[in-house]
């Protein structure tokens, strides 16, 4: 008698599980650091937000949230979309030992950071001086923190990606995520001591946060740089031609800036809900709205440390033309990235209510904003990895026109389901999207890859 279909398909994956070379073992033993890290990172921040959505006033909170929300939108420009350069870039030159162009490569990424923060800054504060209340923001807040939280936030990811080229997993998540949350759990806890928190004060700390994080993360590769520039010894690199320097250049920038496209139209996907909010609503629908998002990171932050180890292995597998790989990967993201949402999707349909109490009766209205949002991030733990796949093997431009196609969508549902329903309106339209994206990604794979990136196959080959 035959074992069955389901019991036999298990044990094929316990046994790859158990192959230390395996993909899978790969996988999650890579997850499972990632993973560590932003469990602990987010708890940190969840903490932190329970701190100041009890501390803070609901309305200072939502002036909180709006800024911030503007901070991680600003800072998408900043990095130019050399978080993917370096991420595409930087183990091809370290495994043909071209270290001097790799460090041309930081030294041209953390330039263009540091000009475009001070640019758009300057223009950030321009149009908010002009159009006072026009972006849902306060005339008295302080946009010089605005800025700095915009850069430092930049910067830390286009940094980390460095030991995410490098599949160092803890470290590429330990700056961005954990050091980062710490300091800033740290510090309200001592503003809050002292009194006198402000949506003002919070702001300033989050952006001091996220500097020393920032710094500590650029001494930290400047240091190891150096260690490895003593190990190689007289073994120096000759020196860079200029016809050399221009052609990574152009390949650089070339990547850049879809990829760049690609994370604007992302981050706006990801914000426009608080943002339009500001606009139109009050800010304490922003602020059920707000707390409601960073919640369900519980449901969708899974995925994001699976993508961390997968990235590079998609490139890798892309360039070797194994296909079989490439499909190994995408299942077992997508199938991990459900098991892990299934869990708290479930915990907030069902007492979504209880949890928002804890947060102050105040946000008990964002109940229907918490369960869209929910399902939207589950809809995006099923298609796994698309994105990746996407965007790791070339298909940028792709991923950028549907993604801008998709903010301009949302904005088109947010801006009169939100100023009609609040919070409840702006839930809606972004887990219609995100549900909407993330199905045209998977196909968009399974066209032009032949990869099924799903957690279960939805038709027949």
């Amino acid at each position: 008698m035959n074992a069955a279909p389901g019991g036999e398909g298990m044990r094929r994956i316990v046994a790859r599980l158990r192959n230390p070379g395996s993909v899978g073992a790969t996988i999650v033993r890579g997850g499972a650091v990632s993973l560590g890290s932003i469990v602990v990172g987010t708890g940190l921040g969840l903490a932190t937000n329970l701190l100041l959505a009890r501390l803070l006033s609901a309305a200072d909170y939502g002036v909180y949230a709006i800024a911030t929300g503007w901070a991680l939108m600003l800072a998408i420009p900043a990095t130019a979309g050399f978080d993917f350069a370096l991420l595409r870039f930087a183990s091809g030159y370290l495994a043909d030992g071209r270290r001097a162009l790799l460090r041309k490569l930081v030294q041209t990424a953390v330039g263009v950071v540091i000009v475009l923060t001070v640019l758009v800054g300057i223009g950030f504060h321009g149009l908010t001086t002009a159009f006072p209340g026009l972006l849902g923001l306060p005339s008295d807040m302080p946009t010089l923190w605005l800025a700095l939280l915009s850069g430092a936030s930049a910067l830390l990811v286009v940094l980390s990606a460095l030991f995410r080229a490098r599949r160092k997993i803890f470290l590429s998540q330990f700056y961005q995520q954990v050091l980062r949350a710490a300091l800033l759990l740290g510090l309200t806890l001592l503003v809050a001591r002292h009194g006198g928190l402000d949506a003002g004060s919070a702001l300033a700390i989050t952006a001091l946060s996220a500097l020393a994080a920032t710094v500590l993360l650029g001494l930290h590769l400047f240091l190891a740089g150096r260690r490895e520039g003593r190990a190689e010894g007289s073994l120096a690199a000759p020196a860079l031609r200029n016809e050399e320097i221009g052609e990574a250049r152009r390949r650089w920038w070339a990547m850049a800036m879809p990829s760049l496209l690609s994370s604007a139209a992302q981050q706006l996907l990801t914000q426009a809900g608080i943002l339009v909010l500001g606009m139109v609503s009050t800010t304490e629908q922003a602020a059920g709205y707000a707390l409601a998002a960073r919640l369900t990171l519980l449901v969708t932050f899974p995925l994001s440390a699976l993508a961390s180890i997968t990235a590079p292995m998609i490139v890798e597998a892309w360039h070797a033309r194994d296909k079989s790989r490439l499909q190994q990967i995408a299942s077992l993201n997508a199938r991990l990235a459900v098991l892990s949402a299934v869990l708290p999707t479930a915990l907030f349909a069902l007492f979504g209510r209880w949890v928002l109490g804890a947060f102050g009766p105040q946000y008990l209205a964002a109940f229907p904003a918490l369960l869209a949002l929910s399902l939207g991030g589950f809809a995006a733990a099923f298609t796994g990895a698309s994105a990746s796949l996407l965007l790791m093997t070339g298909r940028q431009s792709l991923v950028a026109r549907l993604m801008l196609m998709c903010a301009v969508g949302q904005l088109a549902m947010l801006f009169p389901l939100a100023a009609a329903f609040g919070a409840t309106g702006a839930g809606l339209a972004v887990c219609v999207t995100t549900v909407f994206l993330n199905a045209s990604m998977s196909w968009l794979v399974a066209r032009h890859m032949g990869v099924n990136a799903n957690a279960i196959a939805l038709r027949r080959r």
